[in-house]
């Protein structure tokens, strides 16, 4: 049986090209220094509960902490606090 190999090379470089664009898309898809999510949560009235239900645990409530008053600036280069810091140290070259 003779294999014809030909036929598949177009569907290899479509799958490669695609495999690569993906790779590099995803790499790219996350940035912290656009606005969170989580940066528009609000504090919200406690829960009235009617009289013939019993009130949920306080200990499962999200508390959401108010910013120190004397909270220093981040600057826009700073790096992201979700993500850890650089493991090795960058070596001078002379």
């Amino acid at each position: 049986m003779i294999k014809n190999t030909s036929m598949w090379k177009p569907a290899r470089h479509v799958f490669c090209a695609t495999l690569a664009a993906s790779a590099l898309a995803a790499c790219s898809g996350y940035s912290c220094r656009e606005p969170q999510v989580y940066q528009s949560a609000r504090s919200v009235p406690a829960l009235e509960v009617p009289e013939d239900l019993s009130e949920p645990e306080d200990e499962t409530q999200l508390v959401i902490p108010r910013a120190a008053e004397d909270a220093p600036e981040r600057d826009p280069e700073d790096p992201c606090l979700d993500q850890p810091p650089e493991y090795f140290e960058e070596e001078e070259l002379s």
